[in-house]
């Protein structure tokens, strides 16, 4: 992800050789000059394993980390979990700052897969995951305080989907910053690719979700963007491999 000037950050899931116990999720500081990298710091944005990493940029020197957490050693009660995870990082004085206190969606659920995390507007994010228990695709929104970068859930999750889904994406900012939405691209197994654009109401919930087949193939692997006008591009192959592209238009 680029951060700040000349600057990226590299997020990933150490295993340390397979030592569960030891295991975190990591973030590179990287610089970038005269086409080549050197390492400015090393960084911990968890002190568990994680999985499922996801993030969008915030700011030019910061983002948010969406991820998987899991816990080792966790009491047989226990139901505090940590599987629907944020994080918010940034760059100061040339070195990364990482909140110490992770945002968690839904502590009492477990089994959450895919996930993605999009900007809607200036400091609104969009966290899209699926929940595996309840077999439902749902989207919460997430403020972001400016001043103290705290993460704060704006009311419940919106359910945007049922059953099961291959996939879980967003885009950020998929329409005009003065009409803010989100929008949110899955798949039901055997069926075709869906998506579910919602609008944030002045109270700041989402409401006035709509469903959308763009794709008329079940497919193998996807990705989309957003250009300019408030239009949409999509590079997807079906499950026999070959490849295709679809814009979808503003409206």
């Amino acid at each position: 992800m680029p951060l700040g000037s000349s600057n990226i950050v590299c997020l990933y899931s150490d295993r340390s050789f397979g030592n569960i116990q030891q295991a975190y999720g990591g973030a590179i500081l990287m610089q970038v000059a005269s086409g080549s990298f050197s390492i400015m710091g090393r960084y911990r944005f968890a002190d568990m394993p994680v999985a499922r990493l996801a993030a969008t940029q915030l700011t030019p020197s910061s983002l948010v980390i969406a991820y998987r957490g899991m816990q080792v050693d966790a009491s047989p009660g226990a139901t505090q979990s940590p599987e629907l995870s944020a994080t918010w990082m940034g760059m100061e004085d040339g070195e990364l700052v990482i909140d110490p206190h992770p945002l968690v969606l839904e502590p009492n659920q477990k089994d959450m897969w895919a996930r993605d995390i999009s900007l809607v507007s200036e400091n609104v994010l969009a966290y899209s995951y699926q929940s595996g228990m309840e077999k439902k695709t749902k989207v919460a929104l997430i403020h972001v305080d400016p001043n103290t970068h705290t993460l704060k859930t704006a009311g419940e999750p919106t359910v945007i989907a049922e059953g099961d889904t291959k996939y879980v994406q967003g885009i950020s900012l998929p329409a005009a910053a003065s009409e803010p939405h989100t929008f949110t691209y899955y798949q039901h197994p055997k069926s075709k690719g869906e998506a579910s654009a919602c609008r944030i109401d002045p109270s700041g919930q989402l409401s006035h979700c709509n469903k959308i087949e763009w794709a008329d193939t079940e497919l193998e692997s996807v990705r989309g963007g957003r250009l300019g006008n408030g239009r949409l591009l999509f590079v997807f192959s079906d499950l026999s491999g070959e490849p295709f592209y679809q814009l979808l238009g503003s409206a």
